[in-house]
């Protein structure tokens, strides 16, 4: 998906309705074998270049991508970050502005604002996706206020 025309088709074919109904899959188990954690990885990845388009920004607000986000990031699995970065994709720039207010909407602020103030235990998470979480929370949280305001 590395260009506009692809992109673009991928929409027009219901392939972002497709990426949502794969993911679903994830919001409340994790993979199982590091084949499917690659698996998961890249349809991230793809929905998330996906939203570069804007009609791909409108398909995902009406497939309810916005709501599986946010049960992703609510259940605390391994698609947790994953989730805050496509949040990132779909409520950047002003094609952006009507998942913002969904967002708003279903309370998707409580949601990431709690990731802020909880303590991780049980487990140890490397600097680097500490680092990537943070700077995907001030990405988003900047995006959501310069157009949502």
């Amino acid at each position: 998906m590395d260009t506009i025309d692809n992109r673009k088709k991928l929409g027009e074919l219901g392939g972002i309705d497709d990426l949502l109904q794969l993911l679903a899959t994830y919001k409340r188990k994790d993979p199982k074998d590091p084949d499917e954690i690659e698996m998961m990885e890249n349809l991230f990845d793809g929905l998330c270049s996906a939203l570069a388009e804007k009609e791909n920004k409108r398909l995902f607000l009406e497939g309810e991508g916005m709501e599986l986000m946010v049960i992703m990031i609510k259940e605390k699995k391994m698609a947790r970050i994953r989730a805050v970065k496509v949040l990132d994709y779909a409520m950047s720039t002003k094609a952006g502005t009507a998942n913002c207010l969904r967002f708003v909407e279903i309370m998707g602020l409580k949601t990431l604002f709690s990731i802020f103030s909880r303590k991780v235990r049980g487990f140890v998470i490397s600097q680097r996706s500490v680092l990537f979480s943070f700077i995907s929370h001030v990405t988003l949280l900047t995006f959501f206020f310069s157009f949502c305001s």
